[in-house]
């Protein structure tokens, strides 16, 4: 990659939210005319080896692979699909720099959008932003994402599970915090007997 990647802000991405995306830009592959179907793969390209470079904690050369889709998006138009994909990471990412501001402002408008906008890498930024208002004891806003990442996680297959026990022993700490030692001990009671924390993860 580049380094004189053009940065992009959170308020920049956030302009590629559906209510902010104007008429004719919403292009799938089918539809040639504004975009060729070499840029589209070059995007997903640049996304996929963001994923890569996220989940491997390179998280600056990460954000450069999003910051390089999300300005093809601006300037040519992308199917929303794309839109939702970059902005999951983009939340994804911002949470693993500590940056809470931008991530949170990224997953609100990717709440807005809808389910369909919903992934794990949204719901990954979720816990993430949880475990940090957990850590500012911050109990509400802790409990809101944690309920919103648990609800995602889940909903979906088996694949998902440890998040699930994550997310719960979050809210058994959240629950403790609050003093609210019967909730805090239901929350313990749904953990798993085999429920290990880990180390090398961004979640844990």
């Amino acid at each position: 990659m580049a380094t004189n990647i053009i940065a992009v802000s959170a308020v920049s991405a956030v302009s590629l939210t559906p209510g902010h995306i104007s008429t004719g830009t919403n292009i799938c592959l089918g539809e040639l005319t504004f975009v060729k179907r070499e840029k589209m793969q070059m995007v997903e390209t640049w996304l996929e080896k963001a994923e890569k470079k996220a989940l491997m904690r390179e998280l600056d050369e990460a954000l450069e692979y999003v910051n390089s889709a999300i300005l093809a998006i601006r300037k040519d138009g992308l199917c929303l699909d794309i839109v939702y994909k970059a902005l999951r990471l983009l939340s994804f990412i911002y949470a693993g720099q500590a940056k809470w501001n931008e991530a949170e402002q990224i997953l609100n408008d990717v709440i807005d959008a809808g389910s369909r906008a919903y992934g794990p890498h949204a719901a990954d930024a979720m816990y993430m932003l949880a475990k940090n208002c957990l850590s500012c004891q911050n109990y509400e806003k802790a409990a809101k994402w944690c309920d919103m990442a648990l609800d995602w996680f889940g909903n979906v297959n088996d694949r998902h599970l440890t998040r699930v026990q994550l997310c719960r022993n979050l809210y058994f700490k959240i629950s403790e915090g609050q003093g609210k030692s019967k909730e805090a001990e239901q929350w313990r009671d749904r953990l798993h007997p085999d429920f290990n924390r880990g180390k090398n993860s961004l979640l844990r």
